[in-house]
């Protein structure tokens, strides 16, 4: 591993995997893209926790957007064991993914934001996830959430119930944690380069609906960094209108037309149609399209009484018995007292 010129300890600054964890088996090409710009105060820390795997069938792939600030001498520093990297002006973070996963050439593919981090054994745990079970196309282990400062505080959502359903409608999992064959990559269509934030949700929505076969497991994989830049309101309702760009997306593609137009009705603009599996059950699709609704609506209740108000009442016509569920008449009424005003 490079020096550590920084006297920084703990992982990934002055520990790292024991290489002999490995063993002599044949362990699957793992091909991880770092999309990076203007990110030098956490980049480094980045590709320490992807080097400091030790994996011995790794290609690791930066793709930074033309930074003027100290990330372009960082990655320098560690080029000997980057396969492939460059520093040019981009269209943004999608479009860096695009550029970095054309050139990966691993049967595994995943990426690696440069403000957020693996953790110890990481990559060993997901490939042998894929290794002991040859015809999983994705799996996703725990994710962890930490501050600026590197600290703990938290892990993201990791539910274990109804996962068919949340596939198709949320992301039960965090993205660092989540690593997928280069064929599902592919077939699916890959990234969107139109979408600035939920480009991770709509990919994995586009494989799910093709029927790919995945796995969770149990193991803490990776951490998302919590910082000013994440928070702001700005980025949470631009994430969220593409989320419900997405899921009208996924409801014109299995021919649902109905739904499809309530989201349309809500101001949501599908994408091009995705490529689905035929045959996806009408039930696992309003399951769907009920977790959806019941996850984002209380957000619209704060932002967007109106799209609340539509929600609430998809709710309802849905599943008759929430027509007692207080929580739903209350956005309802607030909206007819709020009409009145």
């Amino acid at each position: 591993m490079t020096e550590n010129r920084t006297g920084k300890k703990g992982w990934p600054w002055n520990e790292e995997v024991d290489p002999s964890v490995y063993g002599d088996l044949k362990w699957p090409k793992i091909s991880i893209v770092t999309p990076s710009y203007n990110q030098g105060q956490f980049i480094e820390e980045t590709i320490r926790s992807v080097l400091s795997q030790n994996y011995p069938n790794l290609e690791y792939i930066i793709i930074d957007g033309g930074s003027n600030d100290q990330s372009v001498d960082i990655i320098k520093s560690y080029s000997d064991r980057i396969q492939y990297w460059v520093s040019e002006k981009d269209a943004g973070q999608s479009d860096a993914l695009i550029k970095g996963f054309n050139k990966a050439s691993g049967d595994i593919f995943n990426w690696i934001n440069s403000d957020d981090i693996l953790h110890p054994k990481g990559l060993y745990y997901i490939a042998k996830a894929f290794m002991d079970n040859p015809e999983l196309e994705f799996v996703h282990g725990r994710n962890g959430i930490m501050s600026v400062e590197s600290e703990p505080v938290g892990f993201m959502p990791h539910p274990d119930d109804q996962l068919e359903a949340r596939y198709l409608c949320e992301m039960p999992y965090g993205q660092q944690a989540c690593f997928f064959r280069r064929q599902a990559y592919f077939e699916s269509g890959g990234i969107n380069r139109d979408i600035r934030f939920s480009m991770d949700f709509d990919l994995y929505v586009k494989m799910h609906a093709l029927g790919i076969r995945s796995r969770q497991i149990h193991e803490l994989i990776g951490s998302y960094r919590e910082h000013q830049e994440t928070k702001t309101s700005n980025l949470e309702s631009v994430m969220r209108h593409e989320n419900g760009n997405i899921f009208a997306t996924l409801l014109f593609s299995v021919g649902d037309k109905r739904k499809a137009e309530f989201f349309t009705k809500m101001g949501f603009s599908p994408y091009s149609p995705y490529k689905v599996r035929p045959g996806i059950p009408k039930s696992l699709v309003r399951q769907a399209t009920l977790m959806f609704l019941k996850k984002n609506i209380w957000y619209y209740y704060e932002k967007d009484l109106e799209v609340a108000h539509k929600m609430a009442w998809g709710i309802i016509k849905m599943d008759w018995k929430n027509i007692f569920n207080t929580h739903y008449l209350k956005i309802i009424t607030d909206r007819h007292k709020h009409f009145k005003a």
